[in-house]
């Protein structure tokens, strides 16, 4: 019976070995879970907001992300679409959900829109500080200062 903890410390190192992460990590920044050969983290953010991410740091998943399965996979499709591949390997939402609207054949994918990135929650709180107060949790956080990179035209 004592041994059983080691075991399950054993058995959790030698899956987390299939991730390429280390046990215990947190989750990647959305932004550093997607890639394109010569892409920036500023060019991928962009990517990210271009295509309907509400937010590049934060992981996509609830409470985080309160977007339909739909509009998940049309933002995936939309990267994937531009060329972005995923860091790790996890099961793509058509995969999941193959009867999604997005997921059907014949069906284009989103196109990256520098409109949709500017108009985006993320970057109106950080571009209006009126909008910033209006419509976050802790209105206090809203600072004037630097303007995000990927929130500029």
């Amino acid at each position: 019976m004592k041994a059983l903890p080691a075991v399950i410390l054993l058995t959790t190192i030698s899956l987390s070995a299939c991730t390429g992460r280390l046990p215990f990590q947190p989750p990647l920044a959305a932004f550093q879970a997607w890639q394109k050969p010569g892409a920036s983290s500023l060019d991928t953010k962009k990517a990210l907001l271009e295509c309907g991410m509400p937010h590049p740091h934060t992981a996509s998943l609830p409470p985080n992300d309160v977007r339909t399965s739909n509009q998940q996979a049309e933002t995936e499709n939309c990267l994937l679409a531009a060329g972005y591949t995923r860091t790790e390997q996890s099961p793509r939402w058509c995969a999941l959900q193959p009867d999604l609207p997005a997921c059907q054949p014949g069906v284009e994918p989103l196109a990256p829109s520098v409109e949709r990135r500017l108009g985006s929650h993320y970057c109106l709180a950080r571009l209006d500080m009126a909008y910033c107060r209006q419509t976050v949790s802790n209105p206090s956080a809203c600072t004037e200062g630097p303007v995000d990179p990927e929130c500029l035209p």
